[in-house]
């Protein structure tokens, strides 16, 4: 791994040309992948699942286990409510797995 980061991602929030305001939201996104990254890539590949996903997340959800769409997918993989309780999480208006 490059240092900085992930390997060729490190510095890209500073080579990111984009609309005002989501260079910085990105750069924060590249921090944050590389703690979730290390930990994620393993437990996929142990479950049989490309380990390549582990950057799913960042398309989605830029790391954000807050983040809501206006189409109301929720959580790191912004899954829909249907899905998530398709998966076997609690989605109602207590609780919300979708965001752990």
């Amino acid at each position: 791994m490059a240092s900085g980061g992930i390997e060729g991602v490190g510095d890209a929030g500073e080579r990111l040309r984009t609309q005002r305001g989501v260079a910085d939201k990105f750069g924060g996104a590249v921090g944050r992948a590389t703690e979730w990254v290390e930990s994620l890539r393993p437990i996929l590949a142990q479950e049989g699942v490309p380990p390549e996903l582990c950057f799913l997340p960042f398309i989605e959800s830029m790391w954000n286990p807050s983040a809501r769409s206006a189409a109301g997918a929720a959580g790191l993989w912004q899954l829909m409510p249907a899905t998530a309780r398709w998966l076997g999480l609690k989605v109602n208006k207590q609780v919300d797995e979708r965001l752990d």
